[in-house]
């Protein structure tokens, strides 16, 4: 079953009945492109081209394999700035967080998306 012509609530109805099903020990292999999706429901991730598997892991251990040392603030003021994850750059962001009201922090990981590009070197059709 696809999702994709879904409405929102229709969809988000199928993930629920989804989850009750692993929940209950059901294993289930879910086919999509739709990569928020896979991200929101699947506890392993397999990138398949030509029925070749290019990448197998947890989906969070994929983002965290290919995510930059570096880690985004946005301030309050609306500047934004990037640390590296190295000392001299955590201690640039601990110093920037004491002096300036933060709006925002996030770490600085690719999309399942551009994983899937990255390492596939395809598109999605």
């Amino acid at each position: 079953m696809s999702t994709a012509s879904l409405d929102p609530s229709a969809k988000a109805n199928v993930h629920a009945f989804l989850r009750q099903l692993n929940e209950q020990g059901s294993t289930i292999f879910l086919t999509s492109h739709d990569m928020n999706e896979i991200e929101s429901l699947c506890d392993r991730v397999a990138f398949m081209i030509d029925g070749t598997i290019y990448l197998c892991d947890e989906p969070a251990q994929i983002r965290s394999t290919y995510a930059a040392p570096t880690v985004t603030v946005t301030f309050a003021d609306g500047n934004v700035e990037t640390f590296n994850n190295s000392y001299t750059g955590m201690t640039s962001l601990r110093s920037a967080i004491e002096s300036r009201k933060v709006q925002s922090i996030h770490s600085d990981e690719p999309s399942l998306t551009d994983i899937f590009l990255d390492v596939t070197g395809r598109k999605f059709a």
